[in-house]
């Protein structure tokens, strides 16, 4: 359980992630090869934004990790149309970057976890696998 005051609002959230914006020195990346660490990745555009910050600041991206993979589909938070290509995250960040995109844990990961333990794990799977129906890429 989350302890009160440890979740943010979004508002509080949208604030800390402008304050952190531009904080890359040019004089602490540039010409230095950069591992770019997430903690989540979702439709991959708070990712897209840090490399082109570490890019402006002359960094050279070699790689994202990212602890988790929720393997959606990438373009938006609107389900995909029936019939179109679903490309994951992962996908189309390593396309549009040109670089290695390993995550630590996906969302198929958890699922099979949560299968696995039975009792109020197995409301939680059939939760996800709904979720990954809608806006899963795999």
């Amino acid at each position: 359980r989350a302890r009160a005051g440890f979740l943010r609002s979004p508002t509080d959230r949208v604030a800390a992630a402008a304050r952190a914006r531009g904080t890359v020195s040019c004089a602490q990346v540039k010409g230095r090869r950069v591992l770019l660490v997430d903690d989540v990745i979702s439709a991959g555009t708070a990712v897209r934004e840090a490399a082109g910050i570490l890019q402006a600041a002359g960094a050279e991206l070699v790689g994202v990790c990212v602890a988790v993979d929720r393997q959606e589909v990438t373009g938006g938070a609107a389900p995909p149309e029936p019939g179109a290509e679903r490309v994951s995250a992962v996908e189309g960040v390593r396309r549009d970057l040109g670089v290695p995109v390993v995550p630590i844990l996906t969302l198929t990961d958890l699922l099979t976890y949560l299968e696995g333990e039975g009792g109020a794990s197995a409301e939680h799977a059939t939760a996800v696998r709904a979720y990954r129906e809608m806006y899963g890429a795999v």
